[in-house]
């Protein structure tokens, strides 16, 4: 197992959709600790509770509605007050609001 990311924590936005799945089990894979910050719930739950299974690691699910700023000052906080730090980000995940569809540069 390539243990590139050992000890380095990584939000994954939209972390139990498609995508998402995908970069946290690599980041799983490379011994990373990967943190699915999706909005919904039952899905990221059961994909950390999955992965965990599968990996051994400690993933974790942080609830995140990113059209929310407040809960994403939320999550940052929360995820940085239970690890001490966020090395990465990967920003998947894309609002499914009126903006939808939009190129990511008209995007507020």
């Amino acid at each position: 197992m390539n243990q590139l990311l050992q000890g380095k924590v990584i939000v994954v936005t939209g972390g139990a959709g498609l995508l998402g799945k995908a970069f946290c089990s690599a980041i799983c894979e490379s011994g990373g600790t990967p943190i699915v910050a999706d909005k919904n719930e039952k899905d990221g739950r059961a994909f950390v509770e999955e992965l965990n299974k599968k990996y051994g690691r400690r993933a974790h699910y942080f609830p995140l509605d990113i059209t929310s700023e407040s809960s994403i000052e939320t999550m940052i906080e929360t995820v940085h007050n239970e690890f001490g730090y966020i090395d990465a980000l990967v920003n998947n995940a894309y609002p499914r609001n009126k903006n939808y569809g939009r190129v990511f540069e008209e995007v507020t």
